[in-house]
């Protein structure tokens, strides 16, 4: 677990001040691991506890009072960050077990006699994240497929609206403002205004928001945008309808643009750059 290594390295300079207090006996005893998340938790303190016998195998720590150290490792700013790292990976929407954690730690690194054996422990927390994983892209092709059937939807109801005109590739646009002069040809440069939304309005991108128009190739953008910038003229402002497959298709793109997301475009184009 290398994201233990940060954490358990920050965490010597705390323990070190616990060392020549009194041992104590809190989580020494038993402890009875009933689920999958007891296991992983407990799992995941025998490494904490492992990382920090391989930092601290140089000045071993003695006589440390094991409740004290044991907190130092389960609240406050390493608990949080710990947590945060291994929370996606292998947790999701459980929450770690901390006395499981606590016991994990505790039987690692004072007593040196983990419930769970090195082999073991990875090998729980490997088949966490594998079925983590598959519910993940289970979900996410779900969610995908989903948008996918509201964007088809979406469309359909959209070419019935006055002033939408709907191409034969499937992307739609309604003339907001006309300008003049030729449109831009694959190859050429071009100067636009934008502003992207989802269908829930979700706005996910604008040059307007940043005062600062773009400037790209017609042909080094999604290809909804490309068919329509070689049909517009400098002054256009359309709104643009585009389906997922001319858009960022199944991949989606980015943290805000889901799998097979149909996208809404204000576009601007302000000029062909010469």
């Amino acid at each position: 677990m290398k994201t233990l290594v940060k954490i358990a390295a920050v965490a010597v300079v705390a323990v070190a001040s616990l060392m020549g207090t009194s041992c104590s006996k809190s989580y020494r005893g038993d402890v009875d691991l009933k689920n999958d998340v007891d296991s992983i938790s407990y799992a995941l303190g025998t490494f904490m506890g492992s990382q920090l016998k391989q930092i601290t195998s140089n000045f071993p720590l003695t006589n440390v009072d094991s409740t004290a150290l044991v907190k130092v490792f389960t609240s406050g700013k390493i608990h949080d960050e710990y947590v945060t790292m291994i929370k996606d990976q292998l947790l999701g929407d459980d929450e770690l077990n901390e006395d499981a954690f606590k016991y994990g730690f505790t039987h690692q690194y004072v007593l040196g006699r983990a419930k769970l054996d090195e082999t073991t422990a990875n090998l729980v927390c490997q088949l966490r994240a594998q079925a983590r994983r598959k519910a993940l892209e289970e979900a996410k092709a779900a969610k995908a497929a989903q948008a996918l059937e509201e964007g088809k939807a979406f469309l359909a109801e959209n070419a019935k609206k006055e002033g939408v005109i709907t191409l034969a590739s499937g992307v739609q646009y309604k003339v907001i403002n006309t300008g003049a002069g030729a449109s831009p040809k694959v190859g050429d440069r071009v100067q636009c205004h934008y502003e992207g939304r989802l269908l829930d309005g979700t706005v996910f991108d604008s040059s307007y928001a940043r005062n600062n128009p773009a400037t790209f190739n017609v042909d080094g953008v999604i290809k909804g945008w490309t068919e329509v910038l070689q049909m517009m003229k400098p002054g256009d402002k359309w709104t643009v309808y585009i389906p997922a497959e001319h858009a960022y298709g199944e991949r989606g793109a980015g943290e805000k643009i889901g799998g097979n997301e149909t996208l809404i475009f204000d576009i601007e184009l302000l000029e062909i750059v010469k």
